[in-house]
């Protein structure tokens, strides 16, 4: 049982009401028992919804007080993203997973990449992925 992104799954629950669909991962996961998340829509945001980003830090800097998520237009979305990080965590964690491929460059989910102050792209993992991360479960960027 691994954990996946829901985007990643075409469900439309990314910021634009869109999804990423990646085919390959499916085919890859299709004999293999997959939990979907989505930490934005868990933590109580709508589709779709104002593009965030990483104030002041990456997703490591939110769980140590020393950054914040905020919307495009300055919405303090802090307390949303780590509610929704910590109940996917939960639900992972409820079905055994161990493993969680994740969408890249998301303020949530980015593994490697997320996006930071100004909206620009910074190498660092988002809100959920750094709360999995230490709580010991193996990422895949997608």
């Amino acid at each position: 049982m691994v954990g996946i992104s829901a985007c990643l799954l075409g469900i439309p629950c990314r910021f634009d009401g869109g999804s990423k669909k990646s085919q390959e991962l499916l085919e890859s996961l299709s004999k293999e028992g997959f939990v979907p998340i989505c930490p934005e829509v868990f933590g109580g945001l709508p589709v779709p919804r104002e593009p965030s980003f990483i104030e002041g830090g990456v997703g490591e800097d939110v769980w140590e007080g020393r950054a914040r998520v905020v919307s495009v237009s300055g919405k303090d979305l802090t307390e949303i993203f780590k509610k929704g990080a910590q109940l996917s965590l939960f639900i992972l964690e409820s079905f055994g997973v161990k493993k969680v491929f994740l969408k890249e460059k998301s303020p949530s989910c980015g593994v490697f990449t997320t996006y930071s102050t100004g909206n620009k792209l910074v190498p660092g993992s988002g809100v959920a992925a750094s709360l999995f991360r230490r709580k010991g479960l193996f990422l895949e960027a997608i």
